[in-house]
């Protein structure tokens, strides 16, 4: 196995956070003066915790993004209820873990973990309400043409293998079926 030269990661990743810092990789851009929340943190994943629960986990590159985020007191039990369609006693757990500088929510799955007519065994696909959960403050962003010059780039670099062959099929059929479940209210257990 060859050896990975820790410079270059290193340039990777702050190339990345350069890009990050600049683009809104979430479509449609949301309004002035707001941000999704997909935008600003570092990791949302979701993954099983037992065949019988969710968990959620949201966390951020540094403390300062960590800090804005709890502050607008936007990541609640009653958002997740809200984004999932469950009540609130189906929700075992939200809370912050400074320490982490990450958010974490669990709850109740809608049906057994492997279970006959159940879609996503590992849980690894539930976390796409979070994404674009609104956020009340806004981040900087490149001017219209640069901002889509770069989101058709990346788009192309999701979509597109090491050969160029498509490895993961469409993004940006993926952000508008997405969008479309979002505007018409997503329903999870319609996923499950």
């Amino acid at each position: 196995m060859p050896k990975r030269n820790a410079n270059t990661f290193v340039a990777k990743t702050d190339g990345l956070r350069e890009v990050r810092s600049k683009a809104y990789f979430l479509t449609p851009e949301p309004a002035a003066g707001t941000c999704y929340l997909g935008d600003v943190a570092s990791i949302i994943r979701s993954k099983n915790a037992g065949p019988y629960e969710l968990t959620f986990d949201v966390m951020f590159g540094d403390d300062e993004t960590y800090a804005k985020v709890k502050n607008c007191d936007i990541l609640t039990q009653a958002t997740v209820t809200q984004l999932y369609h469950i009540n609130e006693e189906d929700v075992f757990a939200s809370m912050f873990w400074d320490s982490a500088r990450a958010f974490k929510a669990t709850i109740k799955r809608a049906s057994v973990s492997g279970s006959f007519g159940e879609t996503d065994t590992h849980g690894s696909q539930q976390h796409a309400p979070f994404l674009y959960l609104l956020l009340p403050f806004g981040r900087v962003s490149l001017a219209n043409g640069a901002q889509a010059e770069l989101a058709l780039e990346l788009s192309a670099n999701f979509a597109n293998g090491p050969s160029g062959k498509p490895a993961y099929g469409s993004f940006e059929k993926f952000a508008n079926w997405i969008l479309k479940k979002l505007g018409s209210g997503f329903d999870a257990k319609e996923h499950r």
